[in-house]
């Protein structure tokens, strides 16, 4: 933890801005899951009444679109994972360290992306669209999430999750504890990694 100056820390405002980016490109992927879902279903029932083909034509586009941001940002997470971000991170110039400093794995990083995640997921998983009953295990868990409110319990583990960093010295989410990680700036990232780099040479 001494590695790490306080002021090198991510400030709480832009950590916040960089989950309501990684959170919304989540919801970009489930509202083209539940589209897809739909049109499927209209294609099996027949044209719907008092719907034109143009009009199929634009909601058709429409969802399309959603899900290419949606499975872009997918795989934007997959590609800069290995350099401890996420797309929001990416975009407001933070990374995730470990606590001496350096950058965490891409299966580090994937895996805290899980945790941190994982309730919002699953309320939304457990919603109409069903978009994680596919899952071994989880198919199962989901159904006994609708309607018996474990997804408020979700909600608010997902918002006492993060909103432990407002109080913690060292802005640590519960799921940084977890994974012995910090958030701190990007600038502070590539100080520490070359600063290791140097020390490497120099044995």
């Amino acid at each position: 933890m001494e590695s790490i100056p306080q002021e090198s820390l991510a400030p709480i405002k832009r950590r916040f801005v960089a989950l309501c980016i990684d959170v919304g490109m989540i919801l970009l992927l489930v509202v083209a899951l539940a589209g897809w879902t739909g049109l499927a279903a209209v294609t099996q029932l027949g044209d719907p009444p008092g719907l034109s083909n143009s009009a199929a034509l634009v909601i058709f586009g429409i969802v399309i679109t959603i899900g290419i941001f949606g499975i872009g940002s997918f795989v934007w997470l997959i590609v800069v994972a290995g350099r401890g971000m996420s797309p929001g991170k990416q975009i407001l110039g933070l990374c995730v360290v470990n606590l001496d400093g350096r950058t965490v794995t891409r299966g580090q990083m994937l895996l805290r992306e899980a945790l941190s995640k994982a309730p919002l997921l699953l309320i939304l998983g457990g919603g109409s669209t069903g978009m994680l009953a596919f899952l071994p295990l989880i198919g199962q868990i989901l159904p006994a999430l609708r309607g018996s409110g474990a997804e408020i319990l979700l909600l608010l583990a997902f918002v006492a999750d993060n909103c432990w960093a407002l109080r913690d010295a060292s802005g640590q989410t519960v799921h940084d504890k977890i994974m012995r990680t910090l958030v701190v700036t990007r600038r502070t990232a590539r100080a520490k990694t070359s600063e290791a780099q140097q020390s490497l040479e120099s044995t």
